[in-house]
């Protein structure tokens, strides 16, 4: 059975968690799909690869739950994708 990591990153200086199911690269488009979610996604096919969730710790302590506005599809021997939804 083949497996996929997804990378769980977390910037203190920015209070920011990447969630990367494929690697970052320079090329991809970044849209704000919610309110300090930001998504970041392959230019030629639109599907989300990469998501940053913006001032993470600022919800935990606040006990809000953290809810991706996502529905994931991950192809274990293909890119990730995910679309906004």
């Amino acid at each position: 059975m083949a497996t996929r990591s997804i990378a769980f990153r977390y910037d203190r200086v920015g209070d920011i968690v990447y969630v990367d199911p494929v690697a970052p690269y320079a090329g991809q488009d970044s849209d704000m799909i919610d309110d300090f979610v930001v998504a970041r996604t392959n230019p030629a096919t639109g599907h989300v690869e990469n998501l940053e969730v913006l001032f993470f710790m600022e919800w935990a302590r606040a006990g809000e739950p953290v809810s991706l506005p996502v529905n994931a599809i991950i192809d274990v021997d293909g890119p990730a994708l995910a679309s906004v939804g």
